[in-house]
């Protein structure tokens, strides 16, 4: 299991429980925490966030939604 903070840009901060294997946008739905999306593919960008510490994993990108220069800056 993972600690995730979701830092939300009013001013609100979250903190989930992540399983292995679980996205961070199912584990915040679980917990009740709604997370702007349009399409759950990651190709909108909708929910791009940034990783600010620790390490993560993306099973797929798309280069519409998060460009080399992104993720070299910890987009997510």
């Amino acid at each position: 299991m993972y600690k995730v903070a979701l830092n939300f840009s009013d001013g609100r901060t979250h903190f989930i429980d992540v399983n292995v294997g679980e996205t961070v946008l199912d584990a915040a739905l679980r917990q009740g925490i709604t997370i702007p999306v349009d399409c759950r593919e990651g190709v909108c960008a909708t929910c791009k966030g940034t990783c600010q510490s620790g390490d993560y994993q993306l099973e797929y990108v798309d280069e519409d939604a998060l460009s080399e220069a992104d993720l070299e800056k910890g987009a997510c």
